[in-house]
């Protein structure tokens, strides 16, 4: 999804209703502040249980080719 796709999404909402999102084990929970942070992206598309993609300041991967700028939204 992209931006301009989410800001057509929310354009269509109340602006006073909650986001929320899936808690760590269950529930859930608000949406925390948005960052733009720096991506590697596919670089996990051999592991199944992990996210394609990979946040460029994680030390836990090598990866080859230029980050990319990406919204995160985290809890």
């Amino acid at each position: 999804m992209k931006v301009s796709d989410l800001i057509e999404i929310l354009n269509g909402c109340d602006p006073d209703l909650l986001i929320v999102l899936d808690g760590y084990e269950g529930g859930l929970d608000e949406l925390g502040e948005v960052e733009t942070i720096q991506i590697f992206k596919d670089v996990n598309l051999d592991v199944g249980y992990y996210g394609n993609h990979e946040e460029a300041s994680s030390a836990s991967i090598i990866a080859k080719g230029n980050t990319h700028t990406a919204i995160y939204l985290p809890r």
